[in-house]
C-alpha cells in the first residue's frame, strides 16, 4: 500500500505522529506508518481525528480517477472534500489501496461550530431573566365572542391577567406555556355566586389555549366553581409591545406601549441665520401694516359718526 504524509503547520505533526504511531519523517520514509487495520478506531478528537478505511455513500472512498501527475492534487482535494465533510478543515495524512481505494486518513482543524456543539454547557451564574422564554401576548388585544375587546395586561412565567370590555371584566390566572386557568370577574352577570371573589360576587372559572403565533385563543367559561362549559373564544385584532418589555418592568400595558421619554438636548441654541432674520422682519412688517390699517380705518369711521355727511 501507499502511504502519503502532507505537512500542514507543526500543530499537525504531533497528531500526524501520535495517531499513527510515528514520527511524520518515518512515516514519509516507510516507517511503521498507521496501525493496522484490525486495530484502528475511528477518532472524534477535538482538533484531528483518523479515520479507518474511510467510507462516502456506504462504499470505500475512492481516492482518484485521474491518471498521470494530476493524480497527487487529485488525492489531496478527495481526501480534503471527505474531512471537511466530516466538519474537519483539511487532510494531513491519508494511506491508499493498491486498488485506489483510501484505507486510513487523518483529518485535522476541526471547525469551530463542531466544537462548539461537542463543548460541554457552561455552567451558569446569572440570575435567572426576568422575562420569559417564548413569545408574549403582552398587550395584545382580541376581540372575543360575546364579551367585546380584551386586552392582555400580564404574561408572566406563570401568571397571566386580562381586561375585557363587557361590564368591565377582568381575568386573573396562572400560564403553563400556551395554556391559562384561572377565574373571570364582572360588575354583574346573571347569575351571583354565594361568596364573593375580587370584591364582587358575580365570577367564575375559566381556561384559554392559544395558539402558537398568539393570534387567536379558544376557551371555556362556567358560572362560580362549576368546570367551565361555555365558549369563549378570541381573535387578534391588535398586538402589543409586550415582547420588548420584562416582567420586571411591570405587568400594565401602559409600560409596554408608552413612548420612550425624548432625551433632551444638551446641544447650545443655534443663532438665527439670514433666512430666519429675513423671515422675522418682513413678519414684523406685516403686522405693522396690519395695525396701521385697522388704525386708519378706526379713524375714518370715528370721523364719520363724529362729522357726519
Amino acid at each position: 500500500m501507499q502511504f502519503v504524509t502532507m505537512m500542514i503547520a507543526a500543530g499537525a505533526a504531533g497528531a500526524l505522529g501520535s495517531a499513527f504511531g510515528a514520527t511524520p519523517a518515518l512515516a514519509q520514509t516507510g516507517g511503521s506508518g498507521p496501525a493496522a487495520a484490525t486495530t484502528c478506531r475511528d477518532g472524534a478528537g477535538p482538533t484531528s481525528a483518523l479515520f479507518c478505511a474511510p467510507m462516502a455513500s456506504g462504499r470505500r472512498l475512492t481516492a482518484c480517477n485521474r491518471p498521470g501527475t494530476e493524480r497527487a492534487t487529485c488525492v489531496k482535494q478527495t481526501a480534503d472534500r471527505y474531512c471537511r465533510g466530516m466538519n474537519f478543515s483539511a487532510s494531513v495524512a491519508y494511506r491508499e489501496t493498491s486498488d485506489n481505494h483510501f484505507a486510513e486518513l487523518l483529518c485535522f482543524g476541526r471547525s469551530a461550530a463542531s466544537l462548539a456543539a461537542a463543548a460541554p454547557p457552561a455552567q451558569s451564574v446569572a440570575t435567572p431573566a426576568a422575562q420569559p422564554a417564548g413569545p408574549s401576548a403582552l398587550g395584545n388585544v382580541y376581540s372575543t365572542n360575546d364579551w367585546g375587546d380584551l386586552t392582555v395586561t400580564e404574561w408572566g412565567a406563570a401568571t397571566f391577567r386580562a381586561d375585557y370590555t363587557f361590564e368591565n371584566g377582568k381575568i386573573e390566572g396562572t400560564r403553563s406555556g400556551m395554556e391559562i386557568t384561572g377565574y373571570w370577574s364582572q360588575g354583574t352577570s346573571d347569575r351571583a355566586c354565594s361568596e364573593a371573589r375580587g370584591g364582587t360576587n358575580h365570577w367564575g372559572r375559566m381556561s384559554f389555549t392559544f395558539n402558537a403565533a398568539l393570534d387567536a385563543f379558544e376557551g371555556q367559561w362556567g358560572y362560580c366553581d362549576e368546570t367551565p362549559y361555555a365558549t369563549w373564544t378570541g381573535t387578534l385584532t391588535r398586538r402589543g409591545l409586550g415582547a420588548a418589555v420584562t416582567a420586571g418592568q411591570g405587568s400594565a400595558v401602559a409600560s409596554a406601549t408608552a413612548p420612550a421619554p425624548r432625551a433632551a438636548s444638551t446641544a447650545a441654541p443655534r443663532a438665527p441665520g439670514i433666512v430666519e432674520r429675513v423671515g422675522e422682519t418682513a413678519a414684523d412688517e406685516a403686522e405693522r401694516q396690519a395695525h396701521d390699517k385697522v388704525r386708519r380705518g378706526v379713524g375714518r369711521l370715528v370721523g364719520g359718526i363724529l362729522d357726519p355727511k
